[in-house]
């Protein structure tokens, strides 16, 4: 009775959110950019990105460059806000305010800017902050933490000297101001966190234990803003350090995913109280993130009922809950399709009702893929003579790439290739267009029983599949 009133109550919430809606007065604005490398190139422009658009945003302007590389476009602007521009292949991160009128040229030297807001943007031009993945540290080979602080702190000094230098007489908004602290100090955490990620969770060159505590003092400089910036890499950077509180109040113990998971929220209510908009951001992502990758039903459901009580009206309800009904549903499925193995055979998963199926989807492009791949053969290796089938299934690689991969990584198992045509059935079914690595699991009579099963390196994978072979 408490599960089925607890969803009630969620519903009966959304129902009362649904009429309200806030109109904001928007007012016309214009870029004029020039890309001569980029001549008949296809652009669009977005803003607000988030979770229940599936952060594609929301269009402002689309079209083409002329033959000269030149854009021009005007669109309504509500408020001043980070804009991303998309030409060809290239994507910036601008700002604009609502009646600006900017102007941007690619020259040889680089970026140059007109307008209002023409020094706001040469600041996150120069500063790396419109083009961030142009920023090379060059640190990542190997497991060096206090070479990697030093570099991510000098950077962090740089830009806000260049900060001072470009912008020191001009009345900036809060916003913008927030926007830049959020931008430039989120970058600097995240990094440094992402930094020890790779080396412990995607190479598996050090284990937790091996990183220096006094590395992990960088969280002592990341500043809580009063404000809701709007900037992804504080976001990026509060929901790392959410992690890392969470781990610490655990003694560093990843052992147990759910218990920690739990603290994150936890520990996001009890941080973020007073900074509404923020929280509210921050846990639909991390509720988002529980739906997609883990089998937690308990503790998503109480997130789920504790979230639309603080944030009722939030269209991030309506979504997550959305979310949570539909993998059920696909959870109580009996999925069937046919595939090419890497022989040339047709396989069919009706062939191998009677097993406990684990298949792994991956790709050769896919780094955190291909790191599991060991754990992927020991875990094979525990189950043989059993009633256990490993599957891998590949997408988005052609079929050279594909058999390259297998042959040079040596992979055993059973390979099969999903092709263009098969994309929308998975996606349907097993969720992979919510990403890679993705694991799940087929019982003996053919039941999906999980999208988000234990990785093969995870200790529970062991446990989880024992059950399934003897129930």
């Amino acid at each position: 009775m408490g599960k089925c009133s607890s969803l009630w109550r969620i519903i009966m919430l959304i129902m009362l959110s649904l009429p309200a809606r806030i109109l904001v007065a928007a007012d016309r604005a214009t870029l004029t950019a020039l890309f001569p490398n980029q001549t008949s190139a296809a652009f669009r422009m977005v803003t607000n990105q988030s979770l229940i658009n599936n952060w594609a945003g929301n269009e402002l302007a689309a079209g083409k460059t002329d033959e000269s590389g030149k854009l021009q476009v005007q669109f309504e602007l509500a408020e001043e806000t980070q804009i991303i521009l998309f030409v060809g292949p290239s994507f910036y991160k601008i700002w604009m305010q609502p009646g600006d009128a900017l102007v941007m040229k690619q020259t040889p030297a680089g970026l140059e800017f007109s307008g209002s807001t023409a020094r706001e943007n040469e600041f996150l031009y120069r500063g790396s902050l419109m083009l961030p993945f142009n920023v090379n540290h060059g640190v990542e080979k190997r497991f060096e933490p206090f070479i990697a602080r030093a570099y991510f702190d000098s950077l962090e000094t740089h830009r806000w000297d260049l900060f001072r230098q470009i912008l020191k007489d001009k009345k900036l908004s809060q916003k913008f101001a927030d926007y830049c602290a959020g931008q430039i100090n989120g970058f600097t955490a995240f990094s440094l966190s992402q930094y020890v990620m790779k080396f412990v969770y995607i190479d598996k060159a050090i284990s937790l234990k091996d990183v220096p505590a006094s590395y992990y003092d960088f969280w002592t400089k990341f500043k809580l803003l009063s404000t809701e910036p709007g900037s992804d890499m504080y976001h990026n950077a509060l929901r790392d350090y959410l992690s890392f509180l969470s781990l610490k109040q655990n003694n560093f113990d990843a052992t147990n995913q759910e218990r920690l998971t739990e603290l994150q929220l936890q520990i996001a209510d009890s941080l973020l109280t007073d900074r509404r908009q923020t929280l509210a951001i921050i846990k639909s992502i991390q509720i988002d993130f529980i739906i997609k990758y883990f089998d937690f039903s308990n503790l998503t459901r109480t997130a789920l009922d504790h979230y639309a009580t603080q944030f009722p009206r939030s269209e991030a309800t309506v979504f997550l809950t959305k979310q949570f009904q539909a993998k059920n549903k696909i959870n109580l499925s009996t999925p069937s399709f046919t595939l090419t193995s890497k022989e040339g055979k047709q396989v069919s998963l009706q062939d191998l009702k009677g097993n406990v199926v684990y298949i792994d989807f991956w790709g050769s492009w896919c780094k955190a893929c291909i790191s599991q791949l060991p754990a992927s053969y020991a875990l094979q290796q525990k189950f043989a003579g059993d009633k256990f089938v490993f599957v891998f299934i590949d997408f988005y690689d052609s079929k050279e790439k594909w058999l390259q991969a297998i042959n040079n990584h040596k992979i055993p198992g059973l390979h099969l290739k999903a092709e263009k045509s098969d994309e929308q059935y998975f996606n349907e079914h097993f969720g992979i267009n919510q990403g890679f690595p993705r694991y799940a699991v087929i019982d003996k009579t053919g039941k999906l029983v999980t999208t988000a099963a234990p990785h093969p390196g995870d200790e529970r994978a062991e446990t989880f599949i024992r059950e399934l072979l003897n129930p």
